[in-house]
């Protein structure tokens, strides 16, 4: 009875375990602290992007790639240990109200087909919360602001090496606002989450994805993602406060 209980238990993590590696939605991402993702980026280069198509060259890090095809396309020639280079597109489309603050950034990341150059495939990315599940597109929308001055969440890519890897690296950053904060007497601003995504190339999923491999959280709090990413990561702020009422520290309205 306990080698059959032993054989299902394994049968089912078996099963468990395929399910994950086809669900391009699962994030194999760690928890670590601000100051050791910091640490393992390096030579970050920013990847920028204005409406419309971007034409960029994208890095993959190889995930247990084999199939002849997906190698094919990303260059590699058979050699998986190399930086995986193919052309790519990345979409930005600004959405923008008449009227109101409530405008946002849509992303989309395709590369040419397996075996079809001419073919456009989606790159799909993985979770970053319940309000953002990735997928095909994402968007750095978000429900809940501080004030009209707020940059609550940020998407950028780069390119550059997360430990010794040259790959393309997307950061995506959120401030962590409470809808039941009090406006008149709790500080502004959220601690900000963190998530680094990396390019992968895998024969279970996609053949490419941005998969998430990272989180920090932020001991600070902030009103602007911008800001944060600048300060706790040292990447190059694009945020653009000088005119507005708001803290260069953190983003957050000053009365």
């Amino acid at each position: 009875m306990l080698r059959k209980n032993i054989c299902v238990a394994v049968a089912a993590l078996s099963l468990l375990c395929a399910l994950v590696l086809l669900t391009p939605n699962c994030a194999f991402s760690e928890e670590t602290s601000i100051a050791k993702l910091r640490a393992k980026l390096s030579e970050l280069s920013e990847i920028t992007l204005t409406s419309g198509v971007n034409e960029v060259e994208l890095f993959a890090a190889p995930a247990g790639v084999t199939d002849p095809d997906v190698l094919q396309l990303f260059g590699a020639n058979g050699n998986t240990n190399a930086p995986l280079s193919h052309r790519g597109k990345i979409l930005l489309l600004h959405a923008q109200f008449l009227g109101a603050r409530d405008d946002y950034d849509l992303y989309q990341v395709v590369t040419a087909g397996v075996g079809l150059p001419n073919q456009w495939n989606v790159i799909p990315r993985d979770h970053f919360d319940d309000e953002d599940p990735g997928g095909d597109s994402f968007t750095d929308a978000t429900t809940v602001v501080w004030s009209v001055y707020d940059i609550p969440k940020s998407v950028r890519f780069f390119r550059g090496k997360f430990g010794d890897q040259l790959t393309t690296l997307l950061l995506v950053a959120k401030c962590a606002f409470s809808r039941d904060k009090d406006h008149d007497n709790d500080p502004p601003g959220g601690r900000v989450h963190i998530a680094l995504y990396q390019l992968q190339v895998s024969d279970a999923r996609a053949p490419a994805i941005l998969a998430r491999i990272a989180d920090a959280y932020t001991e600070k709090t902030y009103c602007n993602a911008d800001i944060a990413l600048e300060r706790e990561l040292g990447v190059a702020s694009r945020a653009r406060i000088d005119h507005l009422p708001v803290s260069p520290l953190d983003g957050c309205y000053v009365r």
